[in-house]
């Protein structure tokens, strides 16, 4: 297979993953204070909405794996950005909260369709000696969807509004994430490539320590994730900067989410996957110190910005590769979506009990040291997995 056709998937994904975590997940973050305005809805209504989405996210989870497994990426895939053109039209329309909460669930189908979990399962079909270097490669552009896209929402909120924001990204679904999903990945059923031994039901997988340990770190990981990556501009505004500000304090995240996999590629087989996951989610508890300091200068934000981006890099890479050295290539796609369940549905709820506990407390000194806590516990859980 000549060379650029054979790293062919790896470019489309790359592309597609940027804009599929740009649009569904990380622009809700920059649109939340101007669809509230719009619409007169509370913080916590609105962050419910988005919530539901992951829970639908982590409910779709492993079917969304088997069926990969079964049909492939591009049938999978090429639907999934399909419905979040759907999705996103839905939210920018909606004339109720109810209609508003419906939009972001089906958000949430696409989410589990097109973001990193699929992707990886997709690669996995396809690249056997080069599946760490396909993710790698995937995960160096995935980086980028925040520094791109909340920039990039902030100003077009901005110039054209917030609705007609959400109508150009449904537009980047349909134009270009659908066609590179469907003709970007090789027409081969999953299941040609990787049924090769047995598959795995999620009662076996509970049995296995390994499993629990990796589950409970991962589900960890996806609380403090998920609050930070939600609450990081209001985070960052109630410290004393403007809207626009915060959104480039924030997009210093993707490039440090690009530099830790690059130091993970150049280095990371010099360890063992345990060290590097374990050393990465240790760089969150530091990144939450430096956020919880009072009157914290610009250079601490963003070098706590920056722990928070690279531990996050590395720790996607983690994640990936110890499925495949502890459970196999083969099971990768239902081992990674039964890890996926219970992470999503925590990554739903997290920011919704977060922005609670921020209204009950109001500050976030709280949300934060419980944060820091779940960081460094999933660490320890991450280490003992890859261990045993």
């Amino acid at each position: 297979m000549p060379r650029m056709n054979y790293w062919r998937p790896v470019w489309a994904l790359c592309v597609t993953q940027v804009v599929s975590w740009g649009t569904l997940y990380y622009a809700f973050s920059v649109l939340l204070g101007p669809m509230g305005a719009g619409h007169g809805w509370s913080v916590p209504e609105m962050v419910g909405a988005f919530s539901g989405s992951l829970l639908v996210t982590g409910i779709c989870a492993y079917p969304a794996g088997k069926t990969i497994r079964r049909f492939g990426g591009p049938a999978v895939m090429s639907t999934g950005s399909a419905v979040g053109s759907l999705a996103l039209l839905t939210v920018a329309f909606a004339p109720s909260l109810s209609v508003f909460y419906a939009g972001w669930a089906i958000a949430g189908v696409a989410m589990a369709t097109t973001l990193y979990e699929a992707a990886f399962a997709a690669l996995a079909a396809i690249y056997d000696e080069d599946y760490k270097r396909a993710v790698t490669f995937v995960t160096f552009a995935g980086g980028f969807a925040s520094t791109v896209f909340w920039p990039l929402t902030e100003r077009l909120t901005v110039w054209a509004g917030w609705r007609d924001t959400l109508l150009l990204y449904a537009g980047l679904h349909l134009l270009v994430c659908l066609p590179l999903h469907r003709y970007g990945l090789p027409h081969v059923g999953a299941a040609d490539v990787l049924e090769t031994g047995p598959g795995v039901t999620v009662s076996e997988l509970l049995r296995q320590t390994q499993f629990l340990l990796l589950g409970i770190s991962m589900t960890l990981y996806a609380v403090v994730f998920s609050v930070i990556s939600v609450h990081l501009i209001p985070l960052l505004q109630a410290k004393g900067a403007s809207l626009q500000q915060a959104a480039w304090l924030a997009a210093v995240a993707g490039p440090m989410q690009v530099i830790g996999r690059l130091i993970e590629y150049r280095f990371g087989d010099r360890w063992p996957i345990a060290r590097t996951g374990t050393l990465a989610l240790l760089a969150f508890v530091p990144a939450v110190a430096g956020l919880m300091v009072r009157g914290a200068p610009v250079g601490l934000l963003l070098l706590s910005v920056g722990l928070y981006g690279m531990g996050n890099g590395v720790v996607t890479i983690a994640r990936s590769v110890s499925i495949v050295e502890l459970f196999g290539r083969d099971r990768y796609a239902q081992v990674s979506g039964a890890l996926a369940a219970p992470s999503t549905v925590a990554r739903a709820f997290a920011p919704f009990l977060a922005s609670l506990l921020l209204a009950w407390a109001g500050g976030y000194s709280g949300v934060l040291a419980i944060v820091g806590v779940l960081a460094g516990t999933a660490a320890v859980l991450f280490g003992r997995a890859n261990r045993s």
